[in-house]
């Protein structure tokens, strides 16, 4: 078993055992199917007086051959875990040249007054073609009876199954970051501060790949206010303090770099003012530690 399962979860499992199948049980079902795809056969495709008439397409009747296959043998594996590919395009040609044959009368050296002999004729041709039709669907058939097939032998289920309980982790980082405010290489405006917040993983450690699961949405706040290029207090909306949201990467085990929006406000009234919001770009560098909470006899593992 090679499958991943979360934690706090609950699972249906289906165990199935299987042993080799026999001479006899192989054979049966070879008939069985050689049996169904016959008769689906004659049902689909019956002889007129001047052709053979197909009710389907050639694909949907493969298809639902194909169908007939698998279903019959649901029950059996095999070791080296060939499954069926479907009947070839010799079979889908096959269908084809049957519904474009003519049973003229040319086809038959019969005079007029041999009516009965014209019409038995016909219908030996007729049933030549669906012959062998027959026989190349029973040939690309032994390719999967031919192998070593197990039958299934036992099955139980086992349902709602708990996997264990696993710690719910808070992702706190701390560090220090910039805010750009205006202005290019020669005069840069910007103010940095120190900052915390909570990182929510895009990935689960053991469900993902890694650049999901060293990939996180941030947010938090800054500690301190900034100053802009004008040497005015620049502060956050609501909360007072400036405030980001943005994207996270962890770089080394417990460093992540950071890079989003600031929401900031030039005002320092209570009443909020959305003329004086504005919304800068930051980056910073924090440390991240994993926070276990947990209530009673949880335990983290």
């Amino acid at each position: 078993m090679n499958y991943k399962l979360r934690g706090n979860s609950e699972y249906d499992f289906v165990l199935q055992t299987y042993r080799k199948a026999t001479v006899t049980e192989k054979d049966n079902l070879k008939q069985i199917l050689n049996s169904s795809l016959d008769a689906y056969v004659d049902g689909i495709i019956s002889i007129e007086r001047r052709r053979l008439a197909i009710d389907k397409p050639a694909g949907a009747m493969v298809s639902d051959m194909n169908d007939i296959v698998r279903s019959g043998t649901q029950f059996y594996v095999n070791k080296i875990n060939f499954e069926f590919p479907g009947f070839s395009d010799i079979i889908k040609n096959k269908i084809k040249q049957i519904k474009e044959a003519k049973l003229r009368k040319g086809l038959f050296n019969f005079s007029k007054k041999e009516a009965e002999n014209r019409r038995e004729a016909r219908r030996m041709y007729g049933e030549k073609l669906i012959g062998e039709l027959k026989t190349a669907l029973h040939t690309e058939l032994e390719q999967l009876v031919n192998t070593e097939m197990m039958v299934l032998s036992d099955q139980k289920e086992i349902a709602d199954y708990p996997t264990e309980k696993t710690r719910h982790v808070l992702a706190v980082n701390a560090g220090y970051g910039g805010v750009y405010f205006s202005g290019g290489f020669n005069d840069l405006a910007y103010d940095s501060a120190p900052y915390v917040g909570l990182s929510f993983p895009l990935g689960k450690a053991a469900l993902s790949k890694p650049f999901w699961r060293n990939t996180s949405i941030s947010a938090g706040a800054f500690l301190n206010n900034f100053t802009d290029e004008f040497g005015n207090e620049v502060t956050g909306p609501i909360f007072g303090r400036p405030y980001y949201v943005g994207l996270g990467y962890r770089v080394f085990q417990f460093v992540r770099i950071n890079a989003g929006a600031t929401f900031l406000e030039n005002s320092t009234n209570t009443t909020l003012d959305i003329s004086n919001i504005s919304v800068k770009p930051f980056v910073g560098v924090s440390a991240e530690l994993n926070l276990w909470m947990g209530l009673g006899n949880g335990r983290p593992k």
